[in-house]
């Protein structure tokens, strides 16, 4: 199926793959599979699952160096499956731009903010089309307004607001 897709897009190097929960750590772990990974343009990683709750030992991120392409991670600041700290401290290992949007006071189910979580994608995805021609972009996760993540936005490193200066990393809020 993603082969298909893919050709429908004009090519893998056009797609943008993510999930939600499960479904992103999926998407992520086939983007970086050491034998044969799946060739895509970046990831939106909504509330990506770390570790277990109460477990920061049984990390999931021995993919993480393998990932080549951007990446969005959208969380909140009280989930359970990946703080703040951690989860910045464990993309940190992604050799391509990394993206973090923060949402003050939800847990891993986001509950109640499913339309800034769209507005999120929106924004990124729009911004990811305009840097890299991006036709399609895949997932079954809700997506913020380029107004709104400006607002939290660190601008000087912020690849996607300023594509000229890619080599740092972005952290939002």
């Amino acid at each position: 199926a993603a082969a298909d897709l893919a050709d429908a897009a004009g090519g893998p190097d056009r797609l943008v793959l993510g999930g939600r929960s499960m479904g992103g750590r999926m998407c992520s772990m086939a983007v970086g599979d050491a034998s044969d990974p799946l060739p895509a343009a970046g990831l939106v990683l909504i509330s990506y699952p770390l570790h277990p709750p109460g477990r920061p030992d049984r990390l999931r991120v021995e993919h993480f160096e393998r990932l080549g392409v951007p990446c969005l991670f959208v969380s909140g600041t009280r989930d359970a499956f990946a703080t703040p700290a951690e989860l910045e401290q464990w993309t940190a290992i992604i050799p391509a731009p990394v993206t973090h949007h923060w949402i003050d006071r939800r847990g891993h189910d986001l509950k109640g903010v499913d339309a800034e979580v769209a507005d999120i994608e929106k924004w990124y995805v729009s911004r990811f089309l305009q840097m890299r021609t991006t036709s399609f972009f895949i997932s079954r996760s809700p997506s913020c307004s380029q107004r709104h993540c400006r607002s939290y936005c660190s601008k000087k490193r912020c690849p996607l607001l300023h594509p000229a200066d890619t080599s740092q990393r972005s952290s939002v809020l």
